[in-house]
């Protein structure tokens, strides 16, 4: 019984915080939307603690003594915005590439012969 007292604190040392900065993370892509509609250049945003909500949220799930919690652990890292943006950008880019730029050509003719 001892041990899943010792669990539950770090699911919830871990989880809690992870949880408010995937949410703040989507708090600032919302905000950057917002001004992108509004019609406003020249703003990026950032990500608080980019790349360190997923992992530790995982690892939250992943010490759960709940079975169902732990068969979820990657969750955290598919809903934390610092990694499913810049995949998303990723892809969109693989896939929209622009066309390959017509190889030069020789202006010249070649002689007779």
């Amino acid at each position: 019984m001892r041990i899943d007292a010792v669990r539950w604190a770090v699911t919830v040392a871990l989880g809690v915080p992870s949880l408010l900065v995937i949410l703040g993370n989507w708090a600032v892509v919302a905000g950057a939307a917002v001004h992108a509609a509004r019609g406003a250049t020249g703003r990026g945003f950032s990500f608080g603690l980019p790349w360190v909500a997923g992992p530790v949220g995982a690892a939250a799930c992943a010490c759960c003594p709940v079975a169902l919690v732990r068969q979820f652990a990657w969750s955290p890292m598919v809903l934390d915005p610092s990694y499913l943006v810049p995949a998303l950008a990723l892809a969109a880019g693989v896939l929209h590439r622009p066309p390959a730029p017509d190889p030069p050509t020789d202006a010249r003719r070649p002689g007779p012969g």
